[in-house]
């Protein structure tokens, strides 16, 4: 009996392999009665005779989705739905039940990264994402998007993309795929759009242009109002000044003040005659000082009213 038991345990021995069950993965044994109902952590695992291992990715990954949806104004527009999701399940009956449904999809992969010396397989994250996921998204993102019109997509993008998740969301509850993550972008706009969108900008443009030309114009005739108003005042206070001023030499300048300053200029140009010079004299020549006459001429040639040469001396 001993000897029966021994050799059963070194045959099952022969037969086991060890499976692995990578970081980001869950695992569950399988054999011809079907999953093993336990859920297998990270590590290496041993099976036994029949038994295989089958391995779930856990990682969240991102899909992009390319669209073109017929919108309300008959047009077709085009943009990318990127969406993360992931493989979530509450526990191991969860997963048990996913294998029931799931079993005949499972990709069998030998050894490799996922064991030595036996089969593991694998059922992927892009296989449940193409399943649940992707027929959702597509058939929401087309019923949310149709009911505007190209025009409106991009201004009400947030309220496009919150719609389409919560709606998404909801559609995959009681699956074992969970989306975490929806967003909208590359859109692309029908031509007929894009030269028309082209076509209004340039107008705005055009009129941001002409307004800041006429700001400027508009700036430039201030500043020169307010130039014109500074000279204007500028050039009254001058007036005002000179006017004071010619009043109040007006005021001060008398005959006598006159004759004075008259003599003083006179005495100045004196001061440069030379004994060789010569000097004319009009009708006012009985101001000039009498040293500066020569005694010997006619008293009549000195007082007359025509011009008389002098000659110069030095007055001693």
């Amino acid at each position: 009996m001993k000897k029966t038991i021994a050799l059963s345990i070194f045959f099952l021995s022969l037969t086991a392999c060890n499976a692995r069950v990578p970081p980001g993965y869950v695992g569950m044994k399988m054999n011809l009665n079907g999953p093993s109902g336990e859920v297998v952590s990270t590590g290496l695992e041993n099976c036994f005779g029949r038994e295989r291992m089958v391995v779930f990715e856990l990682a969240e990954q991102t899909q992009n989705e390319k669209l073109q949806i017929l919108c309300a104004d008959d047009l077709n527009f085009s943009f990318d739905l990127k969406l993360r999701s992931r493989l979530t399940y509450s526990d191991d009956e969860a997963l048990y039940n996913l294998l029931t449904i799931q079993g005949k999809n499972i990709n069998w992969s030998p050894e490799g990264n996922f064991g030595k010396g036996c089969d593991v397989g694998v059922l992927s994250w892009e296989f449940l994402y193409k399943t649940y996921v992707q027929p959702q998204a597509r058939s929401i993102a087309r019923d949310v998007v149709s009911k505007y019109p190209t025009t409106g997509i991009r201004d009400n993008r947030e309220t496009i993309q919150a719609e389409i998740e919560n709606r998404l969301k909801q559609a995959l509850k009681g699956t074992p795929m969970q989306v975490t993550m929806v967003a909208a972008s590359n859109f692309n706009y029908p031509e007929v759009i894009t030269k028309a969108v082209e076509k209004k900008r340039a107008r705005e443009i055009a009129i941001q242009e002409e307004e800041a030309k006429q700001k400027m114009e508009m700036l430039r005739a201030e500043n020169r109002q307010k130039i014109a108003e500074k000279m204007k005042t500028v050039r009254i206070a001058e007036a005002e000044a000179e006017a004071a001023y010619n009043r109040i030499t007006g005021e001060s300048i008398t005959p006598s003040y006159l004759q004075l300053r008259i003599l003083e200029a006179k005495v100045e140009l004196y001061k440069s005659i030379g004994q060789n010079d010569k000097l004319i004299f009009m009708s006012d020549a009985e101001n000039v000082p009498q040293m500066l006459y020569n005694l010997d001429m006619p008293r009549k040639s000195r007082t007359s009213s025509n011009p008389v040469t002098v000659k110069a001396e030095s007055a001693k």
